[in-house]
């Protein structure tokens, strides 16, 4: 797992709300479902984040659909000014998160573009690899396999090609103006 998106994502939200020095991460990359050896670097990768941004990153781990209520409150009773959501919020409970963000008028980033499943608001912004480079990322491996090529010895290939997202209708119910620039660099724009 590359780390390297964590600060991105932090720092796309400091460009949507520049005040914002509390940020609370519902993290669900939680180990033994994703190896610890692969979550560590992502702490740190935060950690430099948090030193290198002047923010403070707390880390609210949910590994099961149950736990996601007691994240919530959790991260209510912290205050934060922004929330970090990971991929692996279940699609059952991706609803009710982006309506309490919405609520507490949180900005919100996801390490993944979130478009169904999430009611009339979805997090503010979306950071993360584009989806049908990755498929056919894979598909040339298998392919390679399938003509005999070992799979131990094909190189990993990291994402080569991310795309960011924002969410005019989730910016206008949390009160925000998206910065002119970051609308120019966004790949996508719902309204």
């Amino acid at each position: 797992m590359r780390t390297e998106i964590w600060a991105k994502l932090i720092q796309l939200l400091l460009e949507v709300r520049p005040s914002t020095r509390r940020i609370s991460a519902l993290w669900t990359y939680v180990p033994p479902a994703f190896p610890k050896e692969e979550v560590e670097p992502c702490y740190a990768e935060l950690k430099n984040a948090e030193r290198f941004l002047n923010v403070t990153v707390r880390v609210v781990e949910s590994a099961h659909s149950e736990q996601i209520p007691a994240a919530l409150a959790q991260i209510e009773a912290e205050q934060p000014d922004a929330l970090l959501l990971t991929s692996g919020v279940p699609l059952n409970l991706r609803s009710t998160v982006a309506q309490f963000a919405v609520h507490k008028r949180l900005p919100t980033i996801t390490d993944v573009v979130w478009v169904t499943a999430t009611g009339p608001y979805p997090p503010l912004l979306s950071y993360g690899p584009v989806w049908i480079e990755l498929v056919r990322s894979t598909a040339a491996g298998i392919d390679k396999i399938m003509k005999g090529a070992r799979a131990g010895e094909l190189p990993i290939r990291h994402p080569a090609k991310f795309a960011l997202a924002v969410n005019l209708r989730t910016a206008k119910a949390i009160g925000l103006t998206i910065p002119p620039l970051l609308l120019a660099r966004a790949d996508e724009v719902f309204e």
